[in-house]
């Protein structure tokens, strides 16, 4: 799966990329909106839509650090990874 830039427009919010010029991280388009709410968009592939309508789940991974680990500069929003997830814990 591929974040996309968000298709839609919202009043009161704005166009980011987190991670733009980081190589360490792959760039997150989003939108930032005045109340510091964060709207992301993902596509999936058809491999992914197929898991997912078998009843697969999907994983939502985040980073929990307040510092850079690599630069040492704080945070303003921790990497994230999705995942379809192809095993089942209960």
């Amino acid at each position: 799966m591929e974040a996309v830039a968000p298709f839609v427009e919202y009043q009161g919010s704005r166009e980011v990329i987190f991670g733009r010029d980081q190589p360490e991280y792959t760039p997150l388009p989003a939108l930032i909106f005045d109340d510091n709410k964060i709207l992301i968009e993902w596509t999936f592939t058809t491999e992914e839509r197929e898991a997912i309508a078998r009843g697969e789940n999907l994983r939502h991974w985040i980073w929990k650090s307040v510092v850079c680990s690599t630069c040492g500069a704080p945070r303003h929003f921790e990497p994230v990874m999705l995942e379809v997830a192809h095993d089942h814990h209960g």
